[in-house]
């Protein structure tokens, strides 16, 4: 599934922070995801393209 979304273009990202405080490396992920240095930067920089952020609860 991961690899019919990816040619869909759909990008996986991780954030760089996250991934170092939880002990993790990049070479864990899927060879599609990419890691950005934080999540804020990415979110800031989508944020100017357009994109809103949508938050949901997961009950």
């Amino acid at each position: 599934m991961i690899e019919e979304l990816s040619n869909a273009g759909v990008r996986f990202l991780m954030c760089g922070q996250s991934l170092n405080w939880m002990g993790d490396k990049k070479e864990m992920l899927v060879p599609q995801a990419k890691v950005s240095l934080t999540a804020q930067t990415t979110l800031s920089s989508y944020q100017l393209k357009g994109y809103a952020l949508k938050m949901e609860k997961n009950d």
